[in-house]
């Protein structure tokens, strides 16, 4: 196979990510839909930009797949705007041409997004802790640590809202574990910072052992700066 074919679109900025992610060079956009491209935390412009690319490849194409994850990738976007009605409709869209076509990994990636639109502010806890967990076992069946990853991402900021330290901790170290044996450097200082939040919350903060997660977030982010 040859390089995937790619777009050019704006040059680098550093503004941060919306998930508290460095911003990765974005001069490019893949018009090639994958999982691992999907499930890859970005900033709203990002995320518009490549669900966007895949939408307008997938017009032309009429691959069904490229459609449902472009379509998930806008509605990412729509989330880290806070306009969470726009999301759940690019989702549900999403949802039915997954459905149709029974592709696994569009629906896996359906189910998170789900899952993140749910976890919101009044929205349905419940719900979205099935979705979230329904979504990592799809993940788990299709081999796709990033996507388990994820899930355990979320989980775990969605248990520390709903003040459970103890399992927040131990899904934002499960989402650490996966993200540090992937390389990337980004999403295991953010993971890292994460877990420092974790240890402060609530009435038994521990703070010798927030203050080590911290120094190991800025010591990634560093690595990453200088990558």
């Amino acid at each position: 196979c040859g390089r995937p074919e790619t777009t050019v679109f704006a040059e680098e900025t550093e503004q941060p990510r919306e998930w508290g992610l460095r911003k990765f060079v974005m001069s490019e956009v893949s018009l090639t839909a994958s999982l691992d491209q999907a499930l890859r935390l970005a900033d709203a412009q990002e995320a518009r930009q490549q669900g966007e690319a895949w939408l307008k490849a997938a017009v032309q194409s009429g691959d069904h797949r490229m459609r449902s994850l472009g379509l998930c990738k806008v509605a990412e976007a729509f989330c880290s705007e806070k306009d969470f009605a726009s999301a759940a409709e690019k989702v549900k869209a999403a949802k039915e041409i997954a459905e149709e076509q029974s592709l696994d990994d569009c629906l896996a990636v359906v189910k998170l997004q789900l899952a993140r639109i749910c976890a919101q502010p009044g929205g349905n806890a419940d719900k979205a802790l099935d979705l979230a967990e329904d979504a990592a076992q799809l993940f788990q069946r299709l081999q796709s640590r990033r996507g388990e990853a994820a899930c355990a991402l979320l989980l775990g900021d969605m248990y520390a809202l709903l003040q459970d330290k103890d399992q927040a901790v131990r899904k934002h170290k499960e989402a650490l574990a996966a993200f540090r044996q992937m390389g990337d450097t980004s999403a295991v200082g953010y993971l890292q910072l994460r877990i420092a939040q974790d240890h402060l919350a609530g009435p038994r903060s521990k703070a010798a052992a927030a203050l080590a997660a911290a120094e190991k977030a800025v010591a990634a982010y560093q690595v990453t700066k200088e990558m």
